[in-house]
């Protein structure tokens, strides 16, 4: 055994060395990698474009904007925001003076809501999927209550959990609006 060898095995510099060996042999395997050409980068684009602007999906149009900053479609995605918040905004307006209930007719909120009541809303079809990326077949033309058990009671234990959120962290199935009307009933009593 060499000197240095002999050192290197007293130290513990023989680990050490091979560890460091182990990074740059890996790291040099990643830097090999292929990168995504710009035509590989303006498709993903214009698919992850077409789903969100299709869909008007919030959780979709936030992914878009960061994903895809430099976009063409960026001013469109952030104006779609835009739009859901004031949305929200409206809706919280509309409902403060006027605060919703289980089986009455929400009024003054979006087109979506307008003459509906929490109740009747558990037995239409969601606006958006209630997991991204669940499949429509599992979804659409199906009422909340084909998969949830919703009672006035465990509504209200659901809805009173937002009124701790600033902001959904993810949008409700039947939109942001609604998502404010039950924060609303929530903090209200759940009349």
């Amino acid at each position: 055994m060499s000197k240095v060898q002999l050192f290197c095995a007293q130290t513990g510099l023989a680990r050490w060395a091979r560890l460091v060996l182990s990074i740059a042999l890996i790291a040099g395997l990643f830097w090999a990698l292929p990168t995504p050409s710009a035509a590989d980068t303006a498709a993903d684009e214009e698919a992850a474009w077409k789903q969100a602007s299709r869909t008007g999906d919030p959780r979709l149009l936030t992914a878009f904007l960061n994903d895809f900053p430099e976009s063409e479609h960026y001013i469109t995605a952030l104006e779609r925001v835009t739009e859901i918040i004031n949305g929200m905004n409206q809706a919280r307006a509309a409902l403060k003076d006027n605060p919703p209930q289980f089986s009455k007719p929400m009024r003054g909120i979006s087109d979506e809501l307008n003459g509906r009541s929490i109740e009747s809303m558990l037995k239409i079809q969601p606006t958006f999927p209630p997991i991204l990326g669940l499949p429509d077949r599992t979804w659409k033309n199906r009422a909340c209550t084909a998969c949830h058990k919703w009672k006035k009671e465990n509504l209200c234990t659901q809805a009173q959990t937002y009124q701790f959120r600033d902001k959904p962290d993810f949008p409700h199935p039947h939109g942001p609006q609604f998502h404010v009307a039950l924060k609303i009933w929530g903090e209200n009593g759940c009349l």
